[in-house]
């Protein structure tokens, strides 16, 4: 896309008085890089610089909790609950500033969703159940008292005025996602019958104090934007509707921008839509609610540049937030100013290390950014001494460690015995349903055949071509080898392998029995299924919640629905005896036999480590490395990460 089709997002706007030099914002997002108790690190600020640097208009700081008592949602949340904290605020607000954007600090208090503060407070004594599952053995949720309620609402405004007085340009109440005042909102989670509960006017009344009272300490030019869910996403749900009214309350109460967001706990698929669910999905939301406000409406919900400039050229918005998308590449306007879009490093939407790892209480990390969270240790820059650099293997593995290490000054020749870089991403992008992993794959090559890499396609790496080059360093990431077992009836004609099928070397009849239910069955019966094929999955395990147990829950959810919702028949206890002439035979956990037909048989046994270099590394270089999916199966994190590493300290 050329710099005029982004145009768009490069027009100033104003928040209140607040001049922001683009339409684009960080949006806010747990980095679990405080102390546990909410203190400001080094850490932190490094990683808040990085990302002023990169370009966005505005940095909306993370989820700060507004009192020492109830309000963190876990261990490690940022605090803005009592001057103690303003030291490490303002620093914080400083280098956000002096590194060319603007600071907006989110205020908030959890509610009922706490994983840390026990009991919950909620306007009513009803659990979440997400977090109820997640933390059973010492969940609980009680109602707040009338009493509690006017200490919150004093405690955000004076969280405000703490804010402004740190240097913090603006403030975000976070009124979204399952939260405290997103709770009061919500007719599914306030029951109440006293002024706080009911109808419209009353379920809003907190989040309107809170606004009121912030306005009354922090004067009438200090901007408050105010972030609200456009549907819940759940039972009796807060919905549009609701939100367009409530937009206009708002805007009477004293705020100065809208941030139009989705869903509660328990729907956090759409807050966070995986690589399953399409981009922009709540765009729409905003859209409805800027049809009816005057001031300006952020929006967000998984948008990459192309998007942004569209949704703002047509004005269902006038800012586009970009969360997950700014813990891979922080410097998403810069490339986007130049109208380099290829060079902006794609959110992959695995929401593994950032959502998934915040679940685990681990800090913010992003499985294909290793320095994310790490920007203090591993800083890019020239390494003491040029090296000469040999990466054999051109997947994802290989192209971090190459792309690394010629940033880095190295020399670096790269072979790839095929036609093409990308290695197992290549498998991926040809399902149809993660396109996200074709954007990464197009994006790493791109980078390393921009940067000054000595690339040797459809070469096989040999002692013969690797001894002349005499490396310094030898980095295998030769990837994997195809899997076999020794079942009867493998080479039957009605067989075909998932590979082959992606590529249409191989066809499939109507009805299909997919053998294996890791992560290349479970594709490859959802590519199939949804080509309008019948499709029966077999698999050892039990249950379909025994499938891919590795995939975090939400995306695992939304790729259940889509597996169900294509037709996909699930036969758990279903281990492989022989091939047949008219399916499989498969055998039970009891030993008794069951026949399957068929019209054709996809054996998705998987992979096995490529380890066929091993014996001759050592030889040719003094010093040899082994990265990604040769050393063992794993997924992109365990390619990248270790990529990354080997690039680094070549």
């Amino acid at each position: 896309m050329s710099n005029a089709d982004l145009s768009p997002l490069f027009e100033p706007i104003k928040i209140g008085k607040l001049n922001l030099k683009n339409r684009i914002v960080m949006a806010p997002m747990c980095s679990r890089l405080p102390t546990a108790d909410g203190e400001v690190t080094q850490a932190l600020i490094d990683h808040y610089a990085v990302r002023a640097k990169g370009g966005a208009s505005m940095l909306i700081i993370e989820f700060a909790h507004v009192d020492e008592k109830l309000s963190s949602a876990e261990w490690g949340m940022l605090s803005a609950s009592s001057d103690r904290y303003l030291v490490g605020l303002s620093l914080l607000a400083e280098t956000i500033t002096l590194n060319g954007a603007r600071a907006c600090l989110q205020l908030a208090h959890a509610g009922r969703q706490s994983s840390y503060a026990q009991p919950c407070l909620s306007p009513s004594a009803i659990p979440d159940k997400v977090y109820e599952a997640l933390y059973s053995d010492h969940y609980r949720v009680r109602e707040i008292t009338p009493d509690e309620i006017e200490e919150v609402l004093d405690k955000f405004a004076e969280a405000a005025r703490r804010a402004k007085n740190a240097g913090f340009e603006a403030v975000e109440i976070h009124g979204a996602h399952g939260y405290l005042p997103g709770t009061f909102l919500s007719p599914y989670g306030n029951k109440r019958t006293d002024e706080w509960g009911g109808s419209l006017e009353n379920r809003a009344r907190f989040s309107l104090e809170i606004v009121r009272r912030s306005r009354a300490l922090v004067g009438p030019d200090f901007p408050i934007i105010y972030r609200y869910n456009g549907d819940d996403f759940s039972p009796e749900a807060f919905a549009i509707e609701e939100a367009r009214e409530f937009a206009l309350m708002l805007e009477a109460a004293g705020i100065d921008a809208h941030h139009v967001s989705g869903s509660i706990g328990e729907s956090w698929e759409e807050c966070c839509a995986p690589i399953y669910a399409p981009r922009g999905n709540l765009v729409h939301l905003a859209d409805a609610v800027k049809q009816v406000a005057t001031l300006p409406i952020i929006t967000v919900g998984a948008i990459d540049v192309p998007m942004a400039a569209e949704v703002v050229r047509d004005g269902k918005a006038d800012i586009v937030a970009i969360g997950r998308g700014f813990l891979t590449d922080p410097e998403i306007p810069n490339h986007a100013a130049t109208g380099d879009v290829r060079a902006v490093r794609p959110c992959i939407r695995c929401n593994e290390s950032c959502l998934n790892g915040e679940m685990l209480g681990r800090p913010q990390r992003c499985d294909v950014n290793f320095q994310c969270g790490r920007e203090s240790t591993y800083p890019m820059r020239a390494a003491d001494a040029r090296r000469r650099v040999v990466v054999l293997g051109g997947g994802a593995a290989g192209m971090e460690v190459a792309r690394v290490a010629c940033l880095r000054g190295h020399e670096v020749t790269l072979f790839e015995k095929t036609d093409r870089l990308g290695g197992q991403l290549q498998i991926a992008a040809q399902l149809g349903f993660k396109d996200d992993l074709r954007a990464l794959m197009d994006h790493m090559a791109y980078e390393v055949a921009r940067l000054d890499v000595d690339i040797r396609m459809e070469t096989e790496a040999t002692p013969e071509l690797i001894r002349p080059l005499n490396p310094d360093l030898l980095i295998v990431a030769c990837g994997v080898q195809s899997k076999f077992r020794d079942v009867t009836g493998v080479d039957l004609p009605h067989v075909s392998f998932p590979v082959a099928l992606l590529e249409e070397r191989a066809t499939a009849g109507d009805r299909v029995i997919v053998v294996g239910g890791g992560w290349l069955g479970c594709d490859i019966a959802v590519y199939l299924a949804r080509l309008g094929k019948k499709v029966v999955l077999t698999t050892v395990k039990e249950a379909a919640d025994d499938l891919i147990p590795d995939l975090e829950p939400f995306s695992r959810k939304v790729f259940m629905d889509m597996m169900i919702g294509n037709g996909v028949e699930i036969k758990g206890n279903h281990r492989i005896a022989e091939i047949t002439e008219r399916g499989a035979r498969f055998t039970g956990d009891d030993g008794q036999i069951i026949d399957l037909e068929a019209d054709t048989v996809v054996p998705a046994w998987g992979f096995r480590p490529d380890r066929e270099f091993d014996s001759v590394a050592q030889a040719l270089a003094p010093a040899s490395r082994f990265v990604g999916d040769c050393v063992r199966l794993g997924n992109l994190r365990s390619c990248i990460w270790p990529g990354f590493l080997a690039g680094y300290e070549a």
